[in-house]
């Protein structure tokens, strides 16, 4: 989840869709529902013959009503629209398809395969035609589809914006799925095309909403406040961003026509002058949205910035005697050190008044805004309450008796006498909260002062003066909004979660979970939405978007991930090691979705780093030097493993003992230390199933409080206890190769598991080419061979990983560093080639195995290696024999 989230409209029930419905349709333009209908009553009246004509086919399957277009240029669509083609096509959508259900789903998309099939090979025509082909069948089909017609988009929307889960669904059947829910929540369309076309138009409106909100990452804006600072002080106080351009507002529907119109009122403006101011309202117009974040640069406090959320629409109003271009912004912090921001700072030396920083920096920069740094979980304080009634009311009051300064013993004396009942110990535990937890006081010389928490308190009575300390410093504040960030949830299942942080926290609705929940209720962060059931507050929502990091449990390290990457990327670096950081973010998100089960799955080829990505990993979250004897522990699988008994151990029936095992010891170290993550790694996985000898903690971690069973006998005798309670501070990561020397991976593991594939690999990108010792002209060559091979090899997916390009590299090397080797370059290639690539070539006879055999001969033939030729050529003519070949045979 980003630092700062967008307004959400919640269209994943039947509810929200109704209650988003007057958004959504705000989206829509008012000229295109006249257009889309015409297209609809055009292609319903026309019979088969007229569809026919390739005129006619060319005007659809070019048309833009229904979406924008593809990749394909007119003339490229007119290549395929053949009498042929079209023909084909007219007979196929006059032909009646089943009523509904899922065989007219089926019919539907059988028809969208063949006219890809029709139309030609992606590859050979230079251009993909999905969108096209789904955009046309929409058309002629209406009832059936949406007007998403990029199928990334429409499965994107269907599951995150509508809230059903579908994997690996077709774009036909994703477009039923998506028309269902809408039929639910608004019943079928009015019959004929302008109902269809309404009917389409409004789910396109959806989708807009949501990809323009939810759908989109935050982006974070420069924005100054005049020239020389003057606007300052007045957007500041009235939550506004501001611009002081006299130019009209941008109600054209392009930039273009913005700046002939901001050309037209201002005659002696040259083009440069133009295009240098217009695009600067129109992105403040148009470009900034809700939820973006804005960086005021402080003209009058040079080294300071503050920084917003947009929370409201674009307006051109008066303000004093001009009309101004405006945006609502709530004001966050308006004194963040300018150098905090490092090397993002540079942009706010731009001359431009409206600037964008790099949507890629975007986080980064969030997580720099927020200041939030939260502590790991035993170094938290707990949370002792002040009063029954009136927690921050009466800490108002405490911190209204600081002034300039307050002796201690005065402090205790003025606290005694307004509740004379209270003993001197628990006095002093009132000042220890107020001072330790939550930093409102703090210790002078000789006497207690107010802290900066406690000052803004003092100034707006407001808990939002709390949130940092609460958040980062407390046990349990923040588990608490990211637990109930979702939905509401049963009281007792919050003091459940918060009862697993500490384990002297042994009474959920005592000491320690149940302060916290009322601390929370009393500040106005959660609030109760019937009986034994609580949920966010709007102030709960605000706190709940300044997380950026995953609340630390028993065991979870509560680490924002840019210090996690910071740390993994350093270790990289000695090791001449390069991760892409995507990968890695994936990796870390998928691990800590669940607050218990942290366990994924890197897949792929051989050789591409999944082993080093894990353990990078495992490292720079744990703090290990190592991947023994300590909080992470890498464990090779062996063939051969059907039972727990190679990871947990067993009872010897000759000896009567336990026979411990290193997993063994490394689980209840991870028992005895619930405040250290313990990453366990599972390399090669599948080289048995994981089903059969996982199949106990695989069991325990989908339970709460499960456990991992170990024996029936007496613990006492045997030194093991009978089982382990499965550690929430237990990672587990395992790697697995695809090949026909593993097993396949069942659904009981993929539905415990975050998966991650590893299979595009570029030769290119591999970081041991800085330090090759080949001369330019060899590692050119090399490079070039490998990156051809490559291309060739992936369609049936031989290919290589990055262990196969060092070992072909250091074969070179070597040859070039012995003078005694007579080998030449050349062979050299050929012989490593040969030995190293070559014997992955295998499989039966397919049209794309034939075509990867083909591409790799005639990379082999046009670099001249002969030998690695010779055996290609070999491998094709026992497929032509057999029906399948093998390297080895």
């Amino acid at each position: 989840m980003p630092p700062f989230p967008k307004p959400r409209f919640d269209f994943t029930t039947v509810e929200g869709l109704r209650a988003g419905r007057e958004k959504a349709e705000s989206f829509l333009h008012p000229d295109w529902m006249s257009p889309l209908t015409n297209l609809f009553r055009r292609v319903e009246t026309a019979g088969e013959r007229e569809r026919a004509n390739p005129e006619f086919q060319k005007e659809i399957w070019t048309s833009t009503e229904v979406w924008e277009r593809g990749w394909a240029s007119d003339e490229e669509i007119t290549e395929f629209l053949s009498p042929e083609f079209c023909a084909w096509f007219a007979r196929e959508t006059v032909r009646p398809l089943p009523d509904k259900g899922e065989e007219r789903t089926a019919a539907l998309a059988s028809l969208l395969d063949r006219s890809l099939t029709r139309i030609g090979d992606p590859s050979a025509l230079g251009w993909k035609p999905r969108v096209e082909s789904l955009r046309t069948l929409a058309a002629f089909f209406p009832e059936d589809f949406t007007a998403i017609a990029n199928p990334h988009d429409l499965r994107k929307f269907v599951n995150k914006g509508l809230g059903l889960e579908i994997t690996g669904t077709k774009p036909v059947e994703a477009s039923r799925i998506c028309i269902d829910r809408f039929e639910d929540a608004f019943g079928s369309p009015a019959n004929g095309s302008e109902g269809r076309a309404e009917r389409m138009l409004l789910i396109y409106g959806f989708f807009l909403a949501w990809h323009r909100f939810d759908g989109r990452e935050p982006r974070v804006w420069m924005v100054r406040a005049g020239q020389d600072g003057e606007d300052e002080e007045y957007v500041l106080s009235h939550d506004l961003a501001m611009l002081g351009f006299q130019l009209p507002e941008p109600e054209t529907d392009t930039l273009e026509e913005y700046k002939t119109t901001v050309g037209e009122e201002n005659p002696d403006w040259t083009n440069k002058k133009i295009g240098q101011v217009a695009p600067q309202v129109w992105n403040f117009a148009r470009d900034i949205l809700e939820g973006d974040i804005v960086v005021l640069p402080r003209m009058r406090e040079s080294d300071r910035v503050a920084w917003g959320r947009v929370e409201g629409s674009y307006e051109h109003r008066e303000i004093g005697e001009q009309r101004r271009h405006t945006r609502p912004v709530r004001w966050e912090r308006q004194d963040i050190a300018r150098d905090s921001l490092g090397k993002y700072a540079s942009i706010l030396n731009a001359r431009q008044t409206v600037k964008a920083f790099a949507a890629s920096d975007a986080p980064n920069i969030c997580s720099i805004l927020t200041g939030l740094s939260p502590l790991p979980l035993e170094e938290r304080h707990v949370l002792i309450p002040f009063a029954q009634e009136d927690e921050i009311g009466w800490l108002c009051w405490m911190v209204g008796l600081i002034g300039d300064g307050i002796s201690p013993d005065d402090l205790r004396a003025r606290i005694a006498q307004r509740h004379p009942d209270w003993a001197a110990g628990a006095i002093a535990i009132k000042v220890t909260t107020a001072t330790a937890q939550l930093q409102c006081l703090k210790k002078g010389t000789n006497l207690i002062e107010l802290a900066d928490a406690g000052r803004r308190l003092l100034e707006t009575r407001d808990p939002d003066a709390l949130m940092e300390r609460l958040l980062t410093g407390i046990v349990g504040v923040d588990h608490v909004l990211v637990f109930l960030d979702a939905e509401a949830r049963k009281r007792d299942d919050v003091l459940s979660m918060l009862q697993r942080l500490k384990p002297t926290w042994t009474q959920p609705n005592a000491v320690g979970p149940g302060d916290v929940v009322r601390f929370l209720e009393r500040a106005g962060v959660v609030e109760k939405e019937e009986e034994h059931v609580l949920r966010l507050t709007d102030r709960g929502t605000r706190w709940r978007e300044a997380i950026h990091w995953v609340p630390a449990g028993p065991g979870k390290v509560s680490l924002p991930f840019r210090q996690l990457w910071e740390t993994l990327s350093a270790s990289a670096e000695t090791e001449k090691l390069r991760f892409d950081r995507s990968l890695v973010e994936a990796l870390h998100l998928g691990l800590w979705a669940d607050t218990q089960r942290h366990f994924a799955v890197l897949s792929g080829l051989s050789g591409t780093g999944k082993t080093q990505i894990a353990l990078r990993y495992a490292m720079a979250l744990t703090g290990a030097e190592s991947d023994t004897g300590g909080p992470v522990e890498v464990i090779s699988v062996h063939p051969g493993w059907h039972d727990p008994g190679p990871l947990l151990g067993y009872v010897n029936p000759l000896t009567g003992k336990y026979t411990r095992t290193e997993f063994l010891n490394f689980l209840l170290d991870a028992e005895k230390n619930p405040g250290q993550p313990h990453v366990l790694i599972l390399d090669e996985m599948n080289l048995s199933h994981p089903e059969q000898y996982f199949a106990p903690i695989l069991s325990a971690m989908e339970i709460r409080n499960g456990e991992i069973p170990l024996h029936r006998e007496d613990p006492k005798k045997l030194g093991v206890p009978t089982g382990v309670a499965y550690p929430s501070n237990l990672v587990i990561i395992g790697t697995v190769n695809m090949d026909e020397t593993t097993m396949g991976i069942s659904d009981k593991v993929l539905d415990r598991a975050f998966t991650l594939e590893f299979w595009d690999i570029a030769p290119d990108r591999w970081p041991g080419w800085d330090r090759c010792e080949l001369g330019d002209t060899e590692k050119s060559r090399v490079r070039g061979v490998l990156n051809e091979l490559t291309e060739a090899l992936s369609p049936a997916r031989r290919h290589f990983g990055w262990r196969v390009i060092k070992e072909v590299v250091g074969f070179l090397e070597g040859r070039s560093r012995d003078s005694g080797i007579e080998l030449s370059a050349e062979d050299a290639l050929d012989q490593v080639i040969y030995a190293k690539v070559l014997p992955k070539l295998r499989g039966s006879d397919t049209g794309r195995f034939r075509e990867c055999l083909d591409k790799t001969l005639r990379v082999l033939e046009q670099h001249g290696l002969k030998r690695c030729a010779e055996k290609v050529e070999a491998l094709k003519e026992d497929l032509e024999a057999a029906g399948s070949c093998s390297f080895w045979r």
